[in-house]
């Protein structure tokens, strides 16, 4: 059997899609946010007690991982939609 033989998937909801996506651009926003604030905690944690806080450095993997998941989708580079339609990245 040849692979040019099978049937296309259906495709998505352009409407649907578009619906996600702006709401995730409103995430990306909040995202954006958050993350200065993890930032500035994380330098303070790093004035006090001389090494990063472990949490906030997984925690900001992530976060900057689901900001480029979002940034993906809205390019059309990624079909899966992220969180909240999907699940939340690991932190590598």
């Amino acid at each position: 059997m040849n692979d040019h033989d099978s049937t296309p998937a259906a495709p998505r909801n352009l409407w649907l899609r578009a619906a996600q996506t702006l709401v995730l651009l409103i995430a990306l926003y909040v995202a954006m946010w958050l993350l200065v604030i993890v930032s500035v905690v994380q330098v303070f944690a790093v004035a006090i007690n001389d090494h990063p806080n472990e949490d906030l450095r997984r925690f900001a993997r992530s976060l900057g991982t689901y900001m480029a998941e979002i940034a993906s989708f809205g390019a059309f580079t990624r079909d899966d939609p992220p969180f909240p339609f999907g699940d939340w990245p690991r932190a590598m």
